[in-house]
């Protein structure tokens, strides 16, 4: 099973390492793989007007574009390790 992890992750561009050092890495490159792509909901203020709206935010680690529901200006939702870092 770890060959096939190993072989699939090798043909997405995800890994190049040899087969020997590959299991000191198995966890930290299924962290980050998972982590891209779960997506959260996120409530924040807008920096604009002030009104509260929820948001999704589909990174950990980056940014979003949103646009305020009540004043329609656009803003963005920056993510540090999952958790709202700031929103300008």
């Amino acid at each position: 099973m770890e060959c096939s992890f190993i072989v699939g992750l090798f043909i997405l561009g995800q890994l190049k390492l040899t087969t020997h050092y590959s299991h000191l890495y198995n966890f930290k490159i299924i962290n980050q793989l998972w982590s891209k792509k779960m997506a959260s909901k996120e409530t924040v203020s807008c920096p604009n007007c002030g009104s509260t709206g929820t948001y999704n935010v589909g990174v950990t680690n980056g940014s979003t574009g949103c646009q305020c529901k009540q004043c329609r200006k656009s803003f963005r939702i920056y993510m540090k390790q999952g958790s709202v870092d700031q929103v300008k």
